[in-house]
């Protein structure tokens, strides 16, 4: 071809090239689409015309492009910076008017708690429990009224405070979903303790003593528990008021933005719990260090959550808004054949569970059904109603593993999640094309076989004791699922099973656990929404509308709560063997590279068009 008509043919696809470099922001799919073609152009030039001035304007054309992606690539550092610079100031200043709210909200329930203990005396014990209140009365008697600060070790309190704030900021943003009242009943709740927690040490004369040791951290604890309640109403506003957009897209773009305020909140808990372990215990500090202490801390909350984000929305915030584009509602395929960091199969775990959603739904309802049926029949407990503790459900799980009053159940809890295992494991596989290959009329046996060992391991963990039940999670359980999931992808038995585990995490048993615990977490917490005013809410309202009352009423309640808890675990526990299988095959392409092969052998491989060879 002739230079002046390979000119010709590309010069309006070219210009129409540099009109894009030309605008203030570009997509980066398009840049990277308009790379590949233009590094084409110039392959060709060079080799036809590598003395003449197409390729030197194709080079440089070339070079334009590279400079626009990656002008702006920052480094792990800068972005970090970036993030508590720029971005989250902006989200606290654009969610603003939900922070006061929330504020408001907490500042009326105080106010209502303080009022209602100098009401009726004994209003905190409805609140704070007879048992905490008689502790403090004791604590005061004996002349030191916050000793309750110096009983637990300084690192175990530490962490186990650090862990507790968390747990309560991410039930108090999730409930959010629900409409935002979920996010403003816990405000209300938690203003309200603090009201009448405070003003009954001043009813027994220890108002200020009370004041410099609660505030030291409650300052940072309780104002980060707000700023949580101000991120779940800033994500429901998003489902209640889409404006022009679709109901979904527009949660979608107030949950992530609620999401990222919640993660500047991490390091507040981190130091909330840090100074209530270590150094809130030391009561004898002089009362104005802690004085001074405790306003430096509130002059912290103000600078950063209200006057830096309020300074800078003034002189501007350097942020491409173009990063909070809508993107396409298509069903976002996986690529199975990748190599993935934990942040991307994370994602992909929840794009996969949202693409079957009801699928999960459904094997979850039917494991719910078999397991709540089982219990009814086979249960010999005196009062069916008292069967299970449903308060602090996250703590109690034990319970549904073995029973005083149901001898079979660790046979009808074995085969119930054998059975919904199968099911979530057979449905990646099927996705992937990896599974069964070879049916014949044991295949469901094998399967099953395959399936009952692993789970079987898993309740005998669980029954070591309670104490190891989160370590075992985070630490021994996901291993349990690969070996499973392996078995299933491989139609390997247990041996080779095992094998094969451990070859393919080699080294990446961290990342594993990695993404294990962060979905662990996850899924502690939405289980832990069972056990919230929402939900007794609910079940005071079927209560109100029974037509019958007394013991067959709890027993419907009762049931009914056996019945939502394992739909709640069955469900969660679908987002964790998907995790568990996507990891899987992240890893298979580290070890074999199939995918990478498979697309090496396509290349120069010709293809039949309309009857012409093309390459």
């Amino acid at each position: 071809m002739r230079e002046t008509k390979f000119i010709k043919d590309n010069q309006k696809k070219w210009a129409e090239y540099e009109e894009v470099l030309s605008k203030e922001y570009q997509n980066p799919e398009k840049l990277n689409e308009i790379f590949v073609n233009v590094t084409d152009d110039l392959s060709y030039a060079r080799t036809f015309y590598k003395n003449r001035s197409v390729r030197v304007y194709l080079n440089g054309l070339a070079q334009k492009i590279f400079t626009n992606i990656y002008k702006n690539k920052k480094s792990p550092a800068e972005r970090f910076t970036n993030f508590w610079k720029e971005e989250l100031p902006k989200l606290v200043y654009d969610a603003r008017q939900d922070f006061l709210l929330a504020f408001l909200i907490f500042l009326a329930a105080f106010l209502i708690g303080a009022l209602s203990t100098a009401m009726d005396g004994e209003f905190p014990r409805v609140i704070l429990g007879d048992e905490y209140v008689d502790m403090t009365i004791e604590n005061i008697k004996k002349g030191d009224p916050m000793a309750v600060y110096k009983e637990k070790g300084q690192f175990g309190m530490s962490v186990g405070i650090t862990l507790n704030n968390i747990l309560v900021a991410l039930r108090t943003f999730v409930l959010g979903v629900f409409a935002v009242i979920g996010s403003i009943g816990i405000i209300l709740y938690n203003g309200v303790m603090v009201g009448a927690f405070q003003y009954f040490f001043y009813t027994q004369g220890v108002f200020l003593e009370s004041f410099l040791t609660i505030w030291m951290h409650g300052t940072l604890e309780i104002s980060a528990i707000v700023i949580a309640g101000a991120a779940g109403i800033t994500m429901g506003k998003g489902w209640i008021f889409p404006g022009t957009l679709s109901r979904l897209k527009s949660f979608q773009i107030s949950a992530r933005r609620g999401l990222k305020i919640m993660m500047g909140l991490i390091p507040i808990f981190i130091t909330a719990g840090f100074i209530e372990g270590y150094i809130t215990r030391h009561t004898e500090v002089p009362d104005i260090i802690r004085l001074a202490f405790i306003l430096l801390c509130l002059a912290f909350i103000l600078w950063y959550f209200v006057w830096y984000p309020y300074n800078k929305a003034k002189t501007g915030f350097s942020i491409d808004e173009s990063r909070y584009a809508l993107q396409p509602d298509i069903v976002q395929p996986i690529n199975f054949g990748k190599i993935k960091k934990v942040s991307d199969l994370f994602a992909d775990t929840f794009i996969f569970y949202r693409n079957h959603f009801w699928k999960v739904i459904g094997a979850a309802l039917l494991g719910s059904l078999f397991f709540t049926i089982c219990i009814l029949i086979l249960h010999e407990a005196p009062h069916f109603s008292e069967l299970f503790v449903f308060q602090d459900s996250i703590y109690n799980l034990h319970q549904f593993f073995a029973h005083e009053y149901i001898y079979v159940l660790p046979v009808i809890t074995i085969l119930a999640f054998t059975g919904i295992s199968i099911f979530y494991n057979q449905l990646i596989l099927k996705k992937t094309g990896a599974e069964n290959r070879v049916e014949n009329k044991y295949s469901g046996l094998i399967s099953f076989m395959r399936t009952l060992v692993p789970i079987t391991l898993m309740y005998l963990l669980i029954r070591v004791g309670d104490s190891y039940t989160i370590l075992f999670l985070v630490l021994l359980f996901p291993v349990v699922w690969l070996w499973l999931f392996i078995m299933q992808k491989d139609q390997v038995w247990y041996i080779q099973g095992l094998i094969e585990c451990f070859n393919l995490m080699g080294a990446a048993y961290t990342k594993l656990i990695g993404l294990m615990g962060i979905l662990i977490v996850i899924s502690g917490v939405f289980f832990g929404l069972l056990d919230t005013s929402l939900t007794y809410f609910f079940i005071d309202i079927v209560n109100w509308n029974l037509p019958f009352k007394g013991v067959a009423a709890e027993n419907v309640l009762h049931t009914m709560m056996l019945f939502t808890t394992f739909i709640v675990l069955f469900m969660l526990y679908a987002l964790l063997l998907f995790g568990v299988s996507l990891y899987t095959f992240s890893q298979a392409e580290i070890k074999g590279a199939d995918s990478l092969k498979a697309r090496i052998q396509q290349i120069g491989r010709q293809k039949e068009i309309r009857g012409m060879a093309v390459e």
